[in-house]
């Protein structure tokens, strides 16, 4: 196993405390157990410093991926054209843009725009208007929101529709969870992403970092390989920043994160196996691991004696 960049040569982000690696590849016939707890261990101390982050910092760090994608965009969709048998320069890119790389900068934008609002008033906007619904129940509409949703999205719509007895007082407080309460959600999560969409691993990574309040650890699936450098030039700013690290390899790599206990809780987009797979991995240990990221949290932000007290 190496560790590689966006250009395939050895490459190291330098913080205030550590050196931080971009990706991890396997090799043919093994892998480095000892690069992915470098990895995993890395992401737990990352995922100390980042619930501290307050959301205007998180937005900014938002603003480069934007910027970065946008860079990157038309090569990340040329390699997902060639690998599906499309041409580059035909018509059928257009649809494949708008079906990636173009919804994954409108998931950036509206993150981002959600992290400024609970920069500011503590809870994101409500996109559309609050309903009342039978059986005292409310609903929110969240799509389409920003006009260039209903270019994307057009003929689709959606609502949230909350739990019977919540009403406009209290609805606030279902919120942006992860952010009244950091400690609660902080956590290492394992993304294991396959999928046929170019951009879904990396909406699965941003989804996980701002709605979860995770940090991530993505393993490509093989079928997606030729898709890392594009994603690594995109996330940098998130792997700088301590929260997203980027692995490849075959199903060895994918059970060892798993099952190694510096992973908190697991998200997989794969078949069913792939699923019970996952499921019959990480069962023992999630536990246990949700405690090991209080108590190291507690530690970082208080001392040892503190977290001994867990």
């Amino acid at each position: 196993m190496e560790i590689v960049s966006h250009s395939d040569r050895r490459v190291k982000f330098e913080s205030s405390t550590h050196e931080r690696t971009s990706a991890v590849r396997g090799a043919d016939d093994a892998f480095d157990a000892e690069a992915l707890d470098t990895a995993l261990r890395e992401l737990r101390e990352g995922a100390c410093v980042g619930r501290r982050r307050p959301p205007g910092e998180r937005a900014f760090l938002f603003e480069r991926v934007i910027a970065d994608t946008h860079a990157v965009g038309l090569d990340w969709n040329a390699a997902a054209c060639r690998a599906n048998g499309l041409d580059p320069d035909g018509p059928d890119s257009g649809e494949e843009l708008l079906a990636a790389v173009g919804k994954f900068v409108l998931l950036l934008t509206s993150y981002r725009q959600s992290l400024l609002d609970i920069g500011r008033v503590g809870r994101p906007r409500y996109p559309g208007p609050v309903r009342h619904r039978q059986g005292n129940r409310l609903s929110v509409r969240v799509m389409p929101a920003p006009l260039l949703d209903g270019v994307l999205l057009t003929g689709d719509s959606a609502e949230v529709w909350m739990e019977p007895g919540v009403d406009e007082a209290t609805m606030p407080a279902t919120q942006a969870t992860a952010y009244a309460d950091p400690l609660a959600h902080a956590g290492v999560n394992p993304v294991l992403g396959a999928g046929n969409v170019a951009a879904l691993a990396p909406k699965d990574v941003v989804h996980k970092l701002i709605g979860e309040g995770r940090v991530v650890i993505v393993k490509a699936n093989a079928v997606n390989d030729h898709l890392v450098g594009y994603w690594q030039r995109a996330l940098a700013a998130f792997v700088e920043a301590g929260v997203v690290r980027i692995v490849t390899g075959d199903a060895r790599v994918g059970k060892y994160l798993v099952h190694r206990h510096g992973a908190d809780d697991v998200h997989i987009t794969g078949s069913e196996s792939t699923d019970d797979a996952g499921a019959t991995w990480s069962a023992p240990r999630t536990l246990r691991r949700v405690a090991d990221t209080v108590a190291v949290c507690h530690a970082s932000s208080f001392g040892p004696r503190d977290a001994t007290s867990l």
